[in-house]
């Protein structure tokens, strides 16, 4: 029996391997800065980076680096004097439901309850009213309040109002999730509460998140990747490493420590040094 091989046809359009995704957001080439007063004066020049879906990048600096001008570039807030913000490849002109912000201050209305701001945040989005409360009822669970659920403002701790803002902030299910800081201002053990609880809402829902910090160990524990900035006017990026390390994450883990001494060692000369933290990363 003869056999005659054919020759390798060129592959098809339909079988070509897919064109890759765009970073989920991305800053290209991206110049901002601000008139103090005293002339302008860049935050950030030529500032690159790229984030993919589903990653959890902190960048990590002290005051003045430029970190949180990043932020409010991605969040709409401000738009840069020169290159492009982008999410899912299109520019960002302004803030809209698919980048949600989480402050450090709690930013909760307080003649609602607890429900109700997390209800609110669904009624924006456009979803209808019977899923306004499913939604609501089913991430303030996950929260750990389901018993506080018709609690006033007033009436919670500070570590339970950023559990709300939390609960608000993922019920939307934005594209990406942007944190300023949003845990500085609480207690070292309540914060250690919160880390172990926002790293299983990320296990499950893949979120991507780009998270302001000054605390290195607080990036050892969160993120995918930690982005080191230094300098000021402009701030700069002074290196780039992944955190490969198991979830969920705590502070006993020498995995932690390593990463948050190699941050540190980035950072320890620069001139406003972890800014009011101080250089054990424990909050003021």
């Amino acid at each position: 029996m003869n056999f005659r091989l054919r020759p390798q046809e060129p592959p098809s359009a339909a079988s070509a391997a897919p064109t890759p995704a765009p970073p989920k957001l991305s800053f290209s080439s991206v110049t901002k800065g601000f008139d103090g007063g005293r002339g302008w004066t860049p935050a950030l020049e030529d500032f690159n980076l790229d984030i993919q879906e589903g990653e959890f990048v902190c960048i990590v600096g002290p005051s003045g680096c430029g970190k949180t001008t990043a932020l409010n570039l991605a969040a709409g807030f401000v738009r840069p004097d020169s290159g492009a913000v982008l999410v899912d490849g299109a520019p960002i002109a302004r803030p809209g439901p698919d980048r949600t912000v989480v402050f450090q201050e709690h930013a909760l209305f307080p003649w609602l309850t607890a429900r109700q701001n997390v209800q609110l945040a669904l009624e924006f989005a456009g979803k209808k009213k019977k899923e306004q409360e499913i939604v609501s009822r089913f991430w303030l669970r996950l929260v750990h309040l389901e018993k506080f659920q018709n609690a006033y403002v007033h009436e919670l701790s500070g570590g339970m109002k950023q559990r709300v803002q939390l609960a608000r902030s993922f019920a939307i299910n934005p594209r990406v999730l942007l944190m300023d800081e949003p845990f500085a201002a609480l207690d070292a053990l309540t914060r250690e509460v919160l880390y172990g609880e926002f790293q299983q809402i990320l296990m499950g829902t893949r979120q991507t998140v780009l998270f302001i910090t000054h605390n290195t160990q607080e990036a050892a524990i969160l993120a995918d990747r930690v982005v080191v900035m230094g300098g000021a006017h402009p701030g700069t990026i002074k290196a780039e490493f992944r955190v490969d390390l198991p979830r969920p994450r705590s502070f006993e883990s020498p995995g932690v420590a390593e990463i948050a001494g190699k941050t540190l060692a980035l950072l320890k000369h620069e001139p406003a040094l972890l800014d009011a933290e101080g250089a054990n990363g424990e909050s003021r």
